[in-house]
C-alpha cells in the first residue's frame, strides 16, 4: 500500500486474538516516515451492532535537543469500500499526552448488512515553541479495510395489556420533553471526560437474559393494532429489588421517572459513552455523582413499560444503541496517563 509518497513504507499487520463471543479481530497498521511513526490499531472485523474502536500512536523523530514540542489531530470516517459516501464520522481524542495516543470509536447500526467497509484515517501533525503552534505537515489521509459479517437478530411478538399499550402508544407533551431530554444528554460529547479506560461489566449478577439487543420486535396493542421496532438493549430477568451495579467508571448525568422507562439512570463513562439502566423499583444516585464500576446505584423492578419485573440496561455511543457485550468483550481500554 501507497501512503502519502513512494519511498514511505506502509504494511499492515493481523493479530487475531482469541475471545468469547463473538470473536475479537484487530489489525494493526503501521506507517513509517522520515519525520515520524504511526501505528493505528482498530477493529477490523465486525457485527452489525457492534463498533469500530481504533487507537492512534504518534510518534516523531526529532533530535533530544530539539526546542518543539508534537502533536497530531485525527478524524475517522466508515465508507463503504468502492464508495465515496461517508456513513459515520468521528474525531479520536487524546488520552495520554506524553505518548501522543489518541482514540476513537465509530458505532455500526444494527440495520447494516454484511459488507465492506474502509476506515479513512485523515490526520495533521503541529509543533509548538513558546507557546505558537503551527502546522508541521499538510492534512494526510489512509484508508484501512473493515469487514461487516452478517449477523441474524432474535425476532418476537409482545402482548401488550391496556396499561401498557397506553404508555406505548402515549404522545403527550410529557413524553415528547422526556424524549428529547434524554436524546440531548447521550449525544453529548465532551472529550475531557474520561472515566473508564477497561472493559465494562454487568450490572447484575444474574446472566439471564429474557430479551436481546437488535431484537425486532412487533407489539400487539389490546386493541388489535401493532407497531415495530428494535429493542435497544439487554433485558435481564431478575425479581424486582435485584441490586443494580454501575458497569463502569462515570457520572450520573440523568436520574429521574419516565413515562416508557419509569425511573431511569443514566451514566456517563467516556467522550459520547452512556450506560442507561430502565424500569428501576428506586435509584441511589443523583445527578453529578461519579460512580466507581460495580458500585450499588439502584435496584431493579417493573416501573413504566414493562411486562414483568427485569432490568433492561443500555449502552449507547453518540447517540447510537451498541451492542453491551461489545463493551464487555470487545472493548479493549487503555492505560489512562495525563
Amino acid at each position: 500500500m501507497n501512503l502519502h509518497k513512494k519511498y514511505f513504507i506502509f504494511y499492515i499487520t493481523c493479530i487475531y486474538l482469541l475471545c468469547t463471543i463473538p470473536p475479537l479481530f484487530a489489525r494493526n497498521a503501521v506507517y513509517n516516515g522520515e519525520k515520524y511513526t504511526l501505528d493505528l490499531l482498530y477493529t477490523d472485523v465486525a457485527y452489525p451492532g457492534d463498533a469500530i474502536y481504533m487507537e492512534l500512536n504518534y510518534t516523531p523523530h526529532f533530535s533530544l535537543f530539539s526546542s518543539y514540542t508534537y502533536s497530531i489531530e485525527a478524524t475517522a470516517k466508515l465508507m463503504i469500500a468502492g464508495n465515496r459516501e461517508t456513513l459515520r464520522k468521528t474525531n479520536l481524542f487524546l488520552v495520554n499526552s506524553e505518548k501522543q495516543k489518541l482514540v476513537g470509536y465509530i458505532p455500526l447500526s444494527s440495520w447494516y448488512t454484511e459488507s465492506n467497509f474502509n476506515l479513512k484515517i485523515t490526520y495533521q501533525i503541529f509543533r509548538t515553541k513558546k507557546h505558537i503552534t503551527t502546522a508541521y505537515t499538510d492534512k494526510m489521509e489512509f484508508d484501512v479495510p473493515v469487514n461487516l459479517i452478517a449477523k441474524k437478530f432474535h425476532s418476537e411478538k409482545i402482548d401488550l395489556d391496556d396499561v401498557n399499550s397506553s404508555i406505548k402508544t402515549d404522545s403527550s407533551k410529557e413524553r415528547a420533553i422526556q424524549i428529547n431530554t434524554l436524546n440531548k444528554v447521550i449525544r453529548k460529547v465532551s472529550s475531557n471526560d474520561i472515566y473508564q479506560t477497561k472493559k465494562f461489566s454487568s450490572p447484575v449478577e444474574s446472566t439471564r437474559r429474557t430479551a436481546f439487543f437488535g431484537d425486532r420486535r412487533t407489539y400487539v396493542y389490546s386493541n388489535g393494532t401493532s407497531s415495530s421496532n428494535l429493542h435497544y438493549g439487554i433485558d435481564f430477568g431478575v425479581p424486582t429489588g435485584t441490586a443494580v451495579y454501575a458497569c463502569g467508571n462515570g457520572k450520573v448525568v440523568l436520574a429521574e421517572n419516565r413515562i416508557t422507562t419509569g425511573w431511569t439512570v443514566v451514566i456517563e463513562h467516556l467522550p459520547g459513552i452512556y450506560s442507561l439502566y430502565y424500569h428501576l423499583d428506586s435509584y441511589s444516585v443523583k445527578v453529578g455523582q461519579m460512580v466507581k464500576q460495580g458500585e450499588q446505584i439502584a435496584l431493579s423492578g417493573s416501573t413504566g413499560l414493562a411486562t414483568g419485573p427485569h432490568l433492561h440496561w443500555e449502552m449507547r455511543m453518540y447517540g447510537e444503541a451498541v451492542s453491551p457485550d461489545w463493551f464487555m468483550t470487545e472493548f479493549s481500554g487503555w492505560e489512562k496517563t495525563k
